[in-house]
């Protein structure tokens, strides 16, 4: 999944990825349904058991550590 942003440009493997786990749900306070594994400058990769189709766009909250409120993006499925 990627953030949008006004001109996302074409997917880049060549960008650094960082492994971190962080439970996603559908907004602040609902039950996760799956959690990253990796994160970039321009997205990241969501485990889910049920992927949403490619090309949807999500309203999506990570749970960050040490009781931070949760970051809501918008995110596009890649």
């Amino acid at each position: 999944m990627r953030p949008l942003t006004p001109a996302a440009p074409a997917e880049n493997r060549e960008v650094h990825r960082v492994p971190v786990r962080l439970l996603v749900s559908s907004g602040a306070g609902s039950v996760p349904f799956g959690q990253t594994r990796d994160l970039s400058l321009e997205g990241f990769f969501l485990a889910t058991e049920t992927p949403p189709p490619a090309g949807a766009i999500l309203p999506v909250a990570l749970t960050l550590p040490d009781e931070q409120p949760p970051m809501a993006v918008r995110a596009r499925v890649a």
